[in-house]
């Protein structure tokens, strides 16, 4: 797996959170839910370091609390606490991360 498959993951989150009908939060939760966190977790060589320690600082702030029972993940929990100003900026930072893998590749 390299940057374009990286792209391809990020195009789908900023596709989910884009058309989501739902608040700030909930799109960003919808965004980062499609797999992306684990996917840059567990396979790091996707994404140049610079990027990898964007997302990995985005994916901390957005999954700082957990749910012992296991009906929400950890970014609905923590996403859906967050501020509109904080949403909002997390949305940035992953479209931006998005857009500078789109550089990559070109």
């Amino acid at each position: 797996m390299g940057i374009g498959y990286a792209r391809e993951k990020l195009s789908t989150a900023v596709r989910r959170a884009l058309l989501h009908d739902g608040s700030l939060q909930e799109r960003l939760a919808a965004g980062l839910n499609t797999g992306v966190g684990r996917l840059f977790s567990t396979h790091r060589d996707c994404l140049p370091r610079e990027l990898q320690k964007k997302f990995d600082a985005l994916w901390k702030v957005c999954t700082r609390r957990t749910d012992a029972s296991g009906q929400h993940t950890p970014v609905e929990l923590t996403v859906s606490k967050m501020t509109n100003t904080k949403t909002r900026k997390c949305l940035d930072e992953l479209f931006t991360l998005y857009v500078r893998v789109a550089e990559n590749l070109y």
